[in-house]
């Protein structure tokens, strides 16, 4: 009799089996579907680049729209994520993880001392005589430039036209006899009389301290003082001088629109405005009756001056690193400077400071204003404002230091809001009253048309007093 007998072999861990008499092999499974992958898009980004950009400027979105524009029809598969940063002032960019960012030349040595900068050789600036003096030789370093310079800045004096007191004004001496001291009491002039000035904010103050302390010797780099008892005494007394031909609250009045005493100035009050550059264009239609030159901050007309700057910095070790400089390259070059800055959408320029020629030399040909800005520039031979590699511990520990000194001992009158005042013995009256906790009465009042009736008092609320 026959038998069937079933085999089963085990070959490289498979089993198979051999059929017997009559069996047949197990049925095979059904073969699956197999899912195919959708086809490749063409265009989809195969890379993005992190890029952070300062955002104190007129019109930050126009910035965003030029750069995307133009990156776009140079690398269209390599996105960019536009991403919040402050421009280095607490923020760190290798935190931030940013491939290319915009940071204030203050911070050059903190930044350089942390190796958040990647090197670049002259050829990766070219043309590097088209850029002002200022700006690259301060960011040279053992043969090596820390970025490439984008903007610049500096403190404007802002008057009317056919103002020959102030058009002549170069000294700090020449600017507050013409001005006048103590000429307003309240956060703004009742007509065109004083100085617009802002101490309020940190950026503020540590700026005018600096160029305050540089101007009263000439000389670049200036010590910073990390101790209260290290302050420039001169740079202080220039301050509190500058201060006395504005007035107390306008000085510290810290407003959320930045541009607050520009809109001011553009309708009638204060007869001049300290203010960097780009508050021209918050001057809308006013600015055709205006003119403007370096803010004096002391008495020697033809010393040097330190002019802050706008860096674009690239960073050392990003994931693509070609792409990085290409694109630091494009934000700082002349065509996209000239395209985010000239009018556009209805809007007037933006008025930041430009440090290349060609910009100013394309910008210049329509707007008179421009070759202005690039004669102030090119005159003051300035120097790059860099706070050295403390310039963050300094910056969080001194200017509030400079804004109690400056205001210490404060000789102008402040404002004190009382009941509605019809008339002067209603004044008096009145005055007398809500002054006696304020050192007094000055026997100044306003009753303002639809706005509360104030009294000027001989001191100022939390002014410190003493040596």
């Amino acid at each position: 009799m026959r038998r069937c007998v079933t085999v089963t072999v085990v070959v490289l861990g498979l089993l198979v089996w051999s059929g017997g008499c009559g069996s047949h092999a197990p049925e095979r499974p059904a073969t699956q579907p197999t899912t195919r992958a959708p086809p490749l898009d063409p265009n989809a980004p195969i890379a993005t680049l992190r890029v952070g950009l300062v955002p104190f400027v007129p019109r930050l979105e126009r910035f965003q729209r030029v750069i995307r524009e133009a990156w776009h029809e140079l690398q269209p598969r390599v996105a960019l994520d536009f991403v919040s940063w402050d421009g280095g002032r607490e923020e760190d960019p290798g935190a931030a993880k940013l491939d290319v960012f915009v940071f204030d030349a203050a911070f050059l040595d903190d930044l350089r001392a942390k190796g958040r900068l990647r090197p670049l050789q002259a050829a990766d600036l070219a043309p590097l005589s088209d850029f002002v003096p200022y700006a690259t030789r301060g960011l040279l370093l053992d043969h090596a430039y820390s970025g490439i310079p984008w903007l610049g800045s500096t403190p404007l004096l802002i008057f009317r036209r056919g103002d020959d007191e102030l058009s002549e004004a170069t000294t700090l001496s020449q600017l507050v006899n013409a001005v006048g001291t103590c000429v307003y009491t309240g956060a703004v002039p009742p007509d065109a009389r004083g100085l617009l000035l802002g101490l309020a904010n940190d950026a503020e103050s540590a700026r005018l301290y600096v160029g305050a302390s540089q101007a009263s010797t000439g000389q670049w780099p200036i010590p910073l003082p990390l101790r209260p008892d290290q302050l420039d005494v001169n740079a202080l007394e220039s301050l509190q001088t500058l201060l006395q031909a504005s007035s107390f609250y306008n000085s510290t009045l810290d407003p959320e629109d930045r541009y607050q005493r520009a809109r001011w100035f553009a309708q009638g009050f204060g007869r001049a405005l300290a203010a960097p550059p780009d508050a021209l264009w918050a001057l809308g239609p006013a600015l055709a009756d205006v003119d403007f030159a370096i803010l004096p901050l002391g008495d020697a007309p033809t010393v040097r001056r330190v002019f802050d700057a706008q860096i674009v910095g690239i960073a050392p070790r990003g994931m693509h690193p070609e792409w990085a400089l290409q694109l630091g390259q494009l934000i700082a070059s002349s065509e996209v400077v000239r395209a985010i800055l000239a009018p556009s959408d209805g809007q007037p320029a933006q008025y930041l400071m430009p440090v290349r020629r060609s910009v100013y030399r394309a910008l210049g040909k329509d707007d008179p204003l421009y070759r202005k800005l690039q004669a102030v520039m090119e005159r003051a031979q300035p120097y790059l404002l860099n706070l050295g590699p403390r310039a963050r511990e300094w910056l969080a520990q001194m200017p509030a230091e400079v804004q109690r000194r400056v205001l210490r001992n404060y000789p102008c009158a402040c404002d004190q809001p009382v009941a509605p005042i019809r008339t002067q013995s209603d004044a008096s009256a009145k005055c007398l009253a809500v002054c006696e906790r304020h050192d007094g009465w000055t026997g100044q009042w306003r009753a303002p048309h639809g706005q509360p009736s104030v009294c000027a008092c001989r001191s100022c609320p939390g002014v410190p007093s003493g040596p």
